[in-house]
């Protein structure tokens, strides 16, 4: 019997003493290391198994000890009792084994092969406007999955630039469900080659498809030595001479091609003059910019101003006028109000006295269109009828004589017009049925009735051609036809008639070219107009870059304003 229980005896002891039939060393660990050191999964679900060794104070390795496995962050990965490590998600967690009171660890990362994916990118976009589709940048594997439970930060910058633009709108947000959705990027400044370049700490980089960038226009309004448009998501942009601000950029500098004016206002309409320039937004506001001399900024002051300032008095505009150095607005009531220089009675408050800020114009009268010209003013009443006032040197205002008007005076000759345009000493308008009249000064042939006579009444413009719009400059006209051809007249010393030549002409001239004009400007060395298919383009002096190409060589025929 004492054999039985001797070996009883033994299992009972190794049973304290022994891991797995082998005996326990019962030295101090002082010290435990886990291998491998680092290891590096490529997806959640991915498994390593890791290795501890106790070792002595010699450093001579301890057989049978426990170990006790945990992972410092189990939302990243888990560790079972034998060193099993299970990625759970991706980033980074320590995985340590302990034996009385020593412990090791190694660094598990589930971030192996990410990359960046440019899942929707601009292929052309319009200026200021969030590029459509929306960009969205994806987290993915090396087998090109996205991964959904990835929580890092994605940045948007320009890669290629051939411009110097700049991104608007948050360039970095945080990827949710894999996916980082920039829905407000855009740029101001058309131009081609834009690349994007995405990326996130630790990711490689990753580049976009090139793009363009382009402006679609729906307005132009031609000035001495600078033009300014609107586009078809109703931004303002402006080229050309910028000495006072009248680009309404924020600085003096000037401008061989479009650039937006400051400030997000989204316009109906902008209205360029020699040194300002005022437009209506959509809101119905007014603003104005440039050179402040006379108050023609209506302001309340005579202070310069570089980006858009509101107009005082608190009114509703759908309509602003400039020239030279006073203003005029329709409001929403079809009220007209003017403001600026008044020495000749141009602003139509009965007096010759300089307003700061919008003025009523006397008489009462509802008006459909209101345009400011070179020391006088016309508008066309909801009946439409003509009126003008202010000064009337060579017989601008039509009315018969060269007496200048303090209010506003009816147009000789009962005619009916759907719309008037007042140029630097003379006017044009077009009737109902399609005929262009113009009067005034004539030295040039602005007239386009074939003489140099000056006309103090309204006088039919030769060719036999049926205007759907006239737009008088400082000794030039222009028209869009009802088949919407250009044609121009008078002074053509510049090149500002678009006909290949600098032949001044007596009668409308064809512009060169086959494209159809919606809108001309017609301003003193140039002209400008927009496209049927929203392009602009001008022609015509270029010295200060007012034509918008990028240069400051003149154009004797239509040159497309960079887009």
């Amino acid at each position: 019997m004492r054999g039985p229980t001797l070996l009883a005896s033994l299992a009972w002891l190794c049973s304290l003493a022994c891991v797995g039939g082998s005996p326990v060393d019962s030295r101090p660990v002082a010290r435990v290391t886990v291998t491998p050191r680092t290891a590096t999964v490529t997806a959640p679900g991915a498994t390593v198994q890791f290795a501890a060794v106790a070792l002595d104070a010699s450093g001579n390795p301890m057989e049978g000890t426990e170990f006790l496995w945990k992972s410092e962050d189990l939302s990243i990965a888990t560790v079972d009792h034998s060193g099993l490590a299970t990625a759970k998600a991706y980033g980074t967690t320590t995985i340590t084994a302990s034996a009385r009171g020593a412990l090791g660890g190694a660094v598990l990362a589930v971030n192996q092969h990410l990359q960046l994916t440019f899942l929707t990118q601009p292929g052309t976009a319009e200026g200021q406007v969030a590029f459509d589709p929306t960009i969205r940048v994806a987290i993915q594997d090396g087998f090109g999955n996205t991964v959904t439970d990835v929580l890092a930060d994605v940045t948007i910058d320009l890669y290629v630039d051939p411009i110097g633009a700049a991104l608007s709108g948050a360039t970095t947000v945080r990827a949710v469900g894999g996916i980082a959705t920039f829905s407000d990027l855009s740029l101001a400044l058309p131009g081609d080659g834009f690349v994007l370049e995405a990326r996130s700490a630790g990711v490689p980089s990753a580049p976009s498809e090139r793009f363009s960038v382009r402006l679609t226009f729906v307005q132009t309004s031609a000035a001495f030595f600078h033009t300014c448009a609107v586009t078809v998501a109703r931004f303002a942009y402006c080229w050309g001479w910028n000495d006072r601000g009248q680009l309404g950029d924020g600085s003096i500098a000037t401008r061989s091609t479009p650039t937006p004016v400051k400030g997000g206002l989204h316009f109906l309409q902008v209205s360029a003059a020699v040194y300002h320039t005022c437009g209506v937004t959509t809101a119905s506001d007014a603003y104005c910019w440039g050179t402040g001399d006379n108050g023609r900024l209506g302001d309340g002051t005579v202070n310069n101003r570089f980006i858009p300032t509101r107009v005082k008095g608190g009114l509703s505009f759908v309509q602003v006028s400039t020239q030279n150095i006073h203003t005029c607005a329709l409001t929403t009531d079809h009220a007209a109000y003017c403001w600026g220089l008044n020495d000749v009675g141009q602003l139509g408050d009965g007096t010759t006295d300089q307003r700061l800020e919008p003025t009523l114009v006397i008489g009462g009268l509802r008006l459909a269109q209101i345009s400011a010209g070179g020391g006088h003013t016309c508008g066309v009443t909801m009946d439409r009828a003509a009126r003008c006032w202010g000064g009337n040197s060579s017989g601008r205002l039509g009315d018969g004589t060269t007496v200048n008007r303090l209010i506003p005076t009816p147009v000789a000759g009962g005619l009916s017009f759907i719309q008037v345009s007042a140029g630097g000493g003379f006017t044009c308008g077009v009737t109902p049925d399609h005929a262009a009249y113009c009067w005034g000064f004539n030295e040039e042939g602005q007239l386009g009735d074939g003489t140099t006579t000056d006309r103090f009444t309204p006088t039919p413009v030769q060719g036999g051609v049926s205007f759907v719009h006239v737009t008088a400059g400082g000794l030039h006209a222009c028209g869009v036809t009802t088949g919407s051809a250009a044609y121009c007249w008078g002074w053509n010393v510049g090149g500002g008639l678009g006909d290949g030549t600098t032949t001044t002409r007596l009668i409308p001239t064809p512009v060169q070219g086959t494209l159809a004009f919606a809108d001309v400007s017609a301003a003193v060395h140039h002209t400008c107009g927009v496209t049927t298919d929203r392009v602009a383009y001008c022609w015509g002096s270029n010295e200060s870059g007012q034509l918008g190409d990028g240069s400051t060589e003149s154009s004797l025929t239509p040159a497309r304003v960079v887009h």
